[in-house]
């Protein structure tokens, strides 16, 4: 056995046993495996291991955020996307793109959404110069994820362009995960419009929603719709009270009751 056979196989017995050890929940020894074998293999990964490195990477972080090492995760996200943010091969770039927004949803958890924010951004752009058909799916995350955090910061105006954006470009796919963004996309905006004051265009969001997906049963889906149906009641509620109220002022100031 060559000597790059030999440490590609080393590589991959020490990926698959942190693989079983997380998948038994023994979190620590996980992570101790994937630190083993990027110690081994990090600075000097090549064709036979570069892959792994990456994926144990991924990984790592994940099982870091799950045992609530945020700044950690963050971290080595934030290693996986200079390691391969770059990289020529697809797969290693897809985990790049992910990377970013992972590490964007962590920041938001530790209250840096100006941060989180910008790497939305960078995964954006990342996906716009791949052009990659396998990295929709991401493109429409980092969308969401951008909108809804923008909105988080009171930018909501803004917030809307994007929401807007992703329900143009994936509205007719019948891709379950795009579908999914696009309902929730839309959820958004309708709670955005009426926070923004404008009820009407927020109860024509609503009727949309009902009208696409009110019959699909999906549970992330039929979830939305579930929301849909109680806040355009609540709205056309409001709507009523209001035109009451402004047909008895207009009668009172015309001297009748």
């Amino acid at each position: 056995m060559s000597d790059p056979d030999l440490r590609a196989g080393v590589a991959q017995a020490l990926f698959d046993k942190a693989l079983q050890l997380g998948e038994a929940d023994r979190i620590e020894e996980a992570i101790d495996a994937y630190d083993e074998l990027l110690s081994r293999f990090g600075q000097v990964a090549d064709g036979g291991t570069r892959a792994l490195v990456a994926d144990a990477l991924v990984n790592k972080g994940y099982l870091l955020d799950k045992s609530h090492r945020t700044a950690e995760a963050v971290e080595v996200y934030a290693d996986v996307v200079a390691r391969f943010g770059q990289a020529t091969e697809p797969e290693l770039r897809e985990l790049a793109v992910g990377a970013l927004i992972d590490q964007g949803v962590l920041l938001g958890e530790l209250g840096r959404r100006d941060d989180g924010v910008a790497l939305y951004t960078a995964a954006i752009t990342a996906i716009g110069e791949a052009a990659s058909p396998s990295l929709e799916g991401k493109l429409a995350t980092a969308l969401f994820n951008k909108a809804a955090t923008i909105s988080r910061l009171e930018r909501d105006r803004e917030a809307l362009t994007l929401y807007d954006e992703l329900v143009a470009r994936y509205i007719e796919s019948s891709e379950p995960e795009l579908r999914v963004h696009v309902a929730r996309a839309l959820g958004n905006k309708g709670i955005t419009l009426h926070k923004l004051g404008r009820i009407e265009d927020a109860i024509a969001v609503y009727d949309e929603i009902i009208e696409r997906f009110g019959h699909d049963k999906t549970r992330a889906i039929d979830a939305v719709a579930v929301h849909a149906r109680r806040k355009r009641a609540q709205l056309r509620a409001i709507t009523y009270r209001r035109r009451v109220i402004a047909a008895w002022r207009r009668r009172v100031s015309n001297g009748r009751r």
